[in-house]
């Protein structure tokens, strides 16, 4: 997780999960399973990382469908943090949405998870639709919402 956080560093990780093998990538992917998971959503640099295991697990799971669920249980956790599983999870996921970075997060979240994964997102957004459509950065998230919801 300490590399992600660098600016060369997040892009080797980036690099490993792109082209190592589907094990090997899973592997790396359980390892930003951690306390820090929610911090690097708003990191300017660990967001990335985020976006990419997001994007190879649904790479991953769409050559695997039978394990789908098992793989995208493995990503909860990248929920959980932006919605902030545990406290006043709408403070936290508008707060997100509003973050330089972590509206890139949450839009990758739109368009990789399952629909279970997103229905509770897809809810709080569209009871904020008001707030965030006319936003620096939340209006990105209004539009995914959009796409993907």
């Amino acid at each position: 997780m300490e590399l992600s956080s660098h600016m060369y560093g997040c892009r080797v990780v980036q690099k490993a999960l792109e082209f190592t093998s589907h094990k090997e990538a899973l592997e790396l992917i359980a390892e930003l399973n951690c306390d820090g998971i929610a911090s690097a959503t708003l990191d300017q640099n660990a967001n990335h990382v985020v976006q990419k295991a997001l994007q190879v697990t649904r790479q991953i799971a769409d050559r695997m469908p039978q394990e789908t669920d098992e793989l995208f249980a493995r990503m909860q956790y990248v929920v959980d943090a932006i919605t902030g599983l545990g406290g006043d999870t709408s403070e936290v996921l508008l707060a997100t949405c509003r973050h330089k970075y972590g509206c890139r997060v949450v839009q990758r979240t739109l368009e990789y998870c399952l629909p279970r994964q997103k229905a509770p997102i897809l809810d709080r957004l569209v009871a904020a639709f008001d707030t965030l459509v006319w936003h620096e950065y939340g209006n990105y998230v209004i539009q995914h919402v959009l796409t993907y919801g």
